[in-house]
C-alpha cells in the first residue's frame, strides 16, 4: 500500500510540472538545442519608443497569465541592466487565455513609479508555446520590438502585456523585473 502512495504521489508531483511548464516564465533556446525553440532570426521586430503613460486602471480588462516577456537583446528577460540611452530588442509572446486565439498587437508597459509604454509587433512563430500550452492557434502567439529608452526614468520595472483578443480586454503582468540604468 506504502509503494502505491509513494508513485501516486510522484505522478502527481511530475503531472503538477508538466503543467506549469507552459506557464509565462520560458526562456527561449538556441537555435540549434530545440527544433521549435524562437529563433531571433526569424522575425524584424517593429520599432518604437517608450512614451509616459498617465495612470489609469485597467479598467475592465481581464487579468490574464497567457504571456510572458522572455527575452531582451536575446538574453533572458531581467537578466542584464538596462541603459536609458539605448535601444532594446523585446520579445515574449501573448495569448488570449481559455481560447485559441493570439492579439493583433500587444502594448508593453512598464510599471514601475511612472509607467511608460510601446507598442509591439505581434504574429510571429511561436510553435514551442503553442505545443507546451497545448494550443494550436498559439503558434502566432510572438512579440517583438526594438524600443528606444531614452524616456524611461532610472528605477526597476514589471513589463505588463495589455492587449484584446476576440474583443475582449486583457492584461497580464509577467514574473520579471527589468532595471533601467
Amino acid at each position: 500500500m506504502r509503494m502505491i502512495s509513494i508513485v501516486a504521489g510522484s505522478i502527481s508531483i511530475a503531472l503538477v510540472a508538466l503543467a506549469l511548464a507552459g506557464c509565462g516564465n520560458s526562456t527561449p533556446l538556441p537555435a540549434d538545442s530545440a527544433p521549435d525553440a524562437p529563433v531571433s532570426g526569424n522575425y524584424t521586430p517593429s520599432t518604437g519608443a517608450f512614451a509616459a503613460i498617465p495612470d489609469k486602471s485597467s479598467g475592465n480588462a481581464v487579468s490574464v497569465n497567457s504571456c510572458n516577456l522572455d527575452a531582451v537583446n536575446d538574453k533572458p528577460a531581467g537578466s542584464e541592466p538596462l541603459a536609458r540611452d539605448s535601444t532594446a530588442v523585446f520579445a515574449g509572446w501573448a495569448a488570449g487565455a481559455g481560447t485559441d486565439s493570439v492579439p493583433a498587437g500587444v502594448q508593453l508597459v512598464l510599471k514601475g513609479v511612472r509607467d511608460y509604454a510601446v507598442d509591439a509587433a505581434t504574429g510571429f512563430p511561436r510553435p514551442d508555446v503553442a505545443k507546451a500550452n497545448n494550443h494550436a492557434g498559439w503558434t502566432a502567439a510572438g512579440y517583438a520590438v526594438n524600443a528606444d529608452l531614452s524616456a524611461v526614468a532610472s528605477g526597476t520595472y514589471t513589463p505588463v502585456l495589455e492587449f484584446s483578443v476576440d474583443g475582449k480586454p486583457m492584461q497580464c503582468a509577467t514574473q520579471h523585473k527589468l532595471m533601467v540604468q
